[in-house]
């Protein structure tokens, strides 16, 4: 049993009729690990949460965060959706769905704005639709979708077809061996 767990089980069985430990129990089991598959567990937290367990669907509703890795995101509402007590699909929808990737080793975060997501966990793929914005640092791209492979780190940007482009601005880092322009020539 995990150390979340063990401290849930010991707030309830102090809470008694206490409502400052009923409201801790409830935050503690909002956060604690939905699964364990692959190297991190999933973190979801919500104001509202509702499971089925006759189908495997949890809502979870108002200011949604998960967390998993170097992976989080924020939406108005997510669904999760279990098969055979693992995390199959997630989806989030918001205004708008807010995804972070944090790079450890260069300290870079890459946010990525949409309208819905859909996080197949298996896969460890997150596809991100609708008016989507992705930004590291001071570069942007502009596009219907993206899809992120948390895998090998690659984020690949589409239009819906031809008439709605990919748009991208890209910022040209002056490197420090570069010299400036001899004077008469500058702009």
């Amino acid at each position: 049993m995990s150390k979340t767990n063990n401290l849930i089980s010991e707030i309830s069985a102090q809470a008694g009729s206490n409502p400052q430990c009923w409201l801790l129990l409830i935050v503690m089991s909002a956060i604690s690990p939905l699964t364990y598959g692959g190297d991190n567990p999933i973190y979801l937290r919500a104001q509202h949460i509702t499971v089925d367990q006759r189908t495997g669907l949890s809502t979870y509703q108002g200011k949604v965060h998960l967390k998993r890795g170097k992976l989080s995101f924020i939406a108005d509402k997510a669904t999760v959706k279990q098969r055979n007590s693992n995390i199959d699909t997630i989806r989030a929808f918001g205004n708008p769905v807010i995804v972070r990737i944090r790079d450890p080793q260069n300290k870079m975060l890459t946010t990525v704005n949409g309208e819905r997501l859909l996080y197949l966990v298996k896969r460890n793929l997150v596809i991100v639709t609708g008016k989507v914005i992705v930004r590291q640092g001071n570069d942007v791209i502009k596009s219907a979708k993206v899809t992120y492979h948390i895998n090998d780190d690659t984020i690949m940007a589409e239009g819906l077809n031809r008439s709605t482009p990919i748009k991208a601005t890209f910022q040209i880092k002056r490197l420090a061996t570069q010299t400036l322009p001899p004077p008469g020539m500058q702009k």
